[in-house]
């Protein structure tokens, strides 16, 4: 059993990624993600999909802390996980508010865009790079909404393989001390160029490295 912030979720051993290290990145999604709500202080009623949900961890903690958020749907492709995720909403008594999806995250994005059910905020935490998934995520988004991306690549966004990050990104990293700060601007870059595409455009609220 994990305890993080109001949530307390089941961890089968090796059945589904956990990682301890991103406490603070959920720590700084749910202050975020509330302050954006805030924004509208006449709306009550926000959706959000967290597109790689895993345990399901993400999804709990943003229905336990962020109480605008009525609707949130909780996505993996895996079906072992999509039941852990049923589970844990369960056991945190926020199934009413946690819906769970099992399908191919740009799949789930797409049919949302198609169907005009367009998501108010949209979580993009993969294993990686979060690039693959940004055309369908800037389809799927309602205007005026916040996307927001996580990537662990760090090895090819800060130049240890520099071919890796031409492909996925379209930008040459940089060594050196600016390295993590030129890693940020790559990815905000990709974000814009992906949004273009979609005659859409980015405002930049927060980043970090």
């Amino acid at each position: 059993i994990i305890s993080e912030g109001s949530a307390r979720i089941a961890l089968p051993e090796g059945q589904v990624f956990y990682n301890p290290v991103q406490v603070f990145n959920r720590d700084l999604s749910v202050m975020a993600i509330n302050q954006f709500c805030e924004m509208d202080s006449k709306r009550t009623s926000w959706s959000l999909l967290e597109a790689l949900s895993a345990t399901g961890l993400r999804a709990v903690r943003y229905a336990g802390e962020c109480p605008k958020l009525t609707k949130i749907v909780a996505n993996d492709i895996d079906p072992e996980a999509s039941k852990l995720i049923a589970l844990n909403a369960e056991e945190n008594k926020c199934s009413d508010k946690v819906s769970v999806s099992c399908g191919d995250a740009n799949l789930v994005m797409l049919q949302a865009a198609a169907g005009k059910q367009l998501f108010d905020i949209i979580d993009l935490d993969p294993y990686g790079s979060a690039a693959p998934f940004l055309d369908s995520a800037m389809q799927a988004i309602a205007d005026g909404g916040m996307l927001c991306i996580t990537c662990t690549d760090m090895a090819a966004l800060c130049a240890s393989y520099t071919d890796a990050c031409l492909a996925k990104y379209g930008s040459m990293p940089v060594k050196g001390d600016i390295c993590h700060e030129f890693a940020v601007r790559i990815i905000l870059n990709t974000v814009e160029r992906a949004a273009a595409r979609f005659r859409r455009s980015i405002e930049p609220l927060m980043s970090c490295a």
